[in-house]
């Protein structure tokens, strides 16, 4: 699977950075972090002197940033991608958060998918070509949810309401006040 629970997407990353591709710590987005760094994010210690590690497919939520922008030369609106976060989930971490790892650029995402053969989709149907991970984010040939759109505070819709049912409802007004802007610029009166 790419995305959710046992994908593979995070541990690509993972071993784009161990590789040497260049990621940036989350709360400081111009100070690079290094794979020894969010490994040691990764170790779980418990109380009993007993120590593990959270394997790469336990890393389901990623979060893609992007640019909503309208192309004035080709007259049409694109979603230019900026980046990829992967998060510690708050179910598997220790502190009970969903905890930032690794900010991730997409040119450097670009480069890592290129140079990984795993970073391809799986064929679910004959004939159907596989496509290479960078290419269904610039085609946005994935499933998503809209968890935040760019707000004062910058919070998640989760963060906005305490209520999670208020929440889910705003983030699906927001999500179709996007769709309805997007129809009409296609479709003017």
């Amino acid at each position: 699977k790419v995305f959710g629970k046992d994908c593979i997407l995070s541990a690509i990353l993972l071993d784009g950075l161990k590789d040497g591709a260049k990621a940036y710590n989350y709360e400081d987005r111009t100070k690079q972090i290094t794979y020894k760094q969010v490994q040691e994010k990764l170790w779980i210690s418990a109380e009993d002197s007993c120590t593990a590690f959270y394997a790469a497919e336990e890393l389901y939520i990623i979060e893609l940033t992007e640019k909503f922008i309208f192309d004035k030369n080709t007259s049409e609106f694109k979603f230019i991608p900026i980046s990829l976060t992967l998060f510690l989930p708050a179910e598997v971490s220790s502190k009970g958060i969903m905890e930032p790892l690794a900010i991730f650029s997409f040119e450097e995402c670009t480069r890592i998918f290129r140079k990984d053969v795993r970073a391809y989709s799986f064929v679910t149907k004959l004939g159907q070509p596989c496509i290479n991970f960078n290419e269904q984010f610039l085609l946005r040939s994935y499933a998503s949810t809209i968890v935040k759109i760019g707000n004062e505070d910058d919070l998640y819709f989760d963060q906005r309401y305490i209520d999670p049912s208020i929440a889910f409802m705003a983030m699906k007004e927001e999500e179709s006040a996007l769709q309805l802007m997007m129809y009409e610029a296609y479709n003017p009166k």
